[in-house]
């Protein structure tokens, strides 16, 4: 009979104690946020549907860049390369080179804001 296992994530959280003044700004200052990302998540869509319909156009014509009354539109092509670690395994690169070769740097710090009914809702 195979065995079971289960595994679950502990989340630890800290009570932070907030000033009430400071607690009612941060508040609308996140309300604030959650209205303006609204605002922001209907116009990248609105500027996807028209960035499509300027592409379609450019393909109808033939050309990759037009010029119009100071407008521009134009298809950017390229290419983007990698190392492949299973492949440099292949080659004869041990594991141990690869993480020697391994160049780690922290990220800027950032602030993220979840509000109630986002769609993305991770904590990490």
């Amino acid at each position: 009979m195979p065995k079971l296992s289960t595994s679950s994530k502990v989340i630890a959280t800290q009570e932070v104690k907030l000033e009430p003044k400071l607690k009612a700004r941060l508040l609308r200052e996140m309300k604030d946020y959650a209205i303006i990302e609204a605002h922001y998540e209907v116009l990248g869509a609105a500027l996807a549907k028209s960035k499509e319909k300027a592409a379609s156009m450019l393909q109808e014509a033939g050309v990759k860049k037009v010029k119009i009354d100071g407008h521009t539109a134009f298809t950017v092509e390229g290419t983007y390369s990698f190392l492949d670690k299973t492949k440099l395994i292949a080659l004869g690169v041990t594991t141990e080179m690869l993480e020697e070769a391994t160049v780690t740097r922290p990220k800027s710090p950032y602030t993220r804001i979840i509000h109630p009914g986002s769609k993305n809702t991770r904590e990490d």
